[in-house]
């Protein structure tokens, strides 16, 4: 009866632990899962670009997207639990929104706020939302900022500080009307590993956007790592009509 009790909890365990693996050991998959404007994207080291301008340079941004240095600590932990107040009034949520940015877009003014796995963004002078939608992928921070494509204002975000099972970014791309016309899988985009985000008018692609994301991979946690390309360069082709 023993033998038996003992063989059952072995069994158990065995089960439990490879529910376990399967749920939180996998890791993504790097795809793009929405493209409706046609951008393109190549590899920066094939591009000829040599230098952009970083969006992450802003102390102010760095500190939101939770890689403020450690001096920074104390100056600005007051500045945040103001900022959550807010967003949880403006919300009209009892708890803390803990990752808030304010940007311009369109001429307008918004705030930017991650909540339980969606972004929600509220206008600043009426205080009303005007979208919400799922990343889809566990994150703990994210950057966004206006970019302009062929002379037409796009909402650039990049989800920047994942859970450290996921090594996982999600690129996705609004346009004026908050509709996503794009949306990528990538791998870390963390800064403390390298990662970027950026952009540039070039003569060869225009205005164009830079990311530099974690350039290894891997399917499961025990599996080695993988090198992979994880640089690259995002445009709209100059002879493409913009469909939006």
């Amino acid at each position: 009866m023993k033998n038996t009790i003992l063989l059952l909890a072995g069994i158990l365990i065995f089960c439990t632990s490879c529910k376990y693996l399967n749920k939180t050991c996998s890791y993504s998959d790097l795809e793009i899962e929405t493209n409706t404007i046609g951008l393109l994207k190549i590899p920066l080291s094939e591009s000829g670009i040599k230098s952009y301008n970083s969006w992450l340079n802003d102390q102010h941004a760095r500190w939101q997207l939770g890689c403020g240095l450690d001096e920074e600590y104390d100056e600005e932990m007051k500045w945040r639990e103001d900022n959550s107040r807010q967003a949880s009034i403006i919300l009209a949520e009892k708890s803390y929104v803990y990752v808030y940015q304010e940007i311009k877009f369109a001429d307008k003014n918004y705030y930017l706020y991650l909540k339980d796995g969606y972004i929600i963004i509220v206008n600043k002078e009426s205080k009303k939302r005007v979208e919400k939608f799922s990343i889809g992928k566990r994150t703990y921070g994210f950057f966004a900022k206006e970019v302009m494509l062929k002379d037409k204002p796009y909402l650039v975000i990049i989800t920047y500080y994942p859970s450290w099972r996921t090594n996982t970014s999600v690129l996705i791309i609004l346009d004026s009307d908050f509709s996503i016309v794009y949306k990528e899988i990538l791998t870390s985009v963390k800064y403390s590993y390298g990662g970027d985000i950026g952009s540039i008018n070039s003569d060869k692609f225009g205005n164009c956007i830079i990311v530099k994301s974690n350039n290894e991979w891997r399917r499961w946690e025990w599996n080695e790592w993988q090198k992979i390309n994880g640089d690259w360069v995002y445009y709209l082709p100059k002879n493409q009509e913009n469909s939006q």
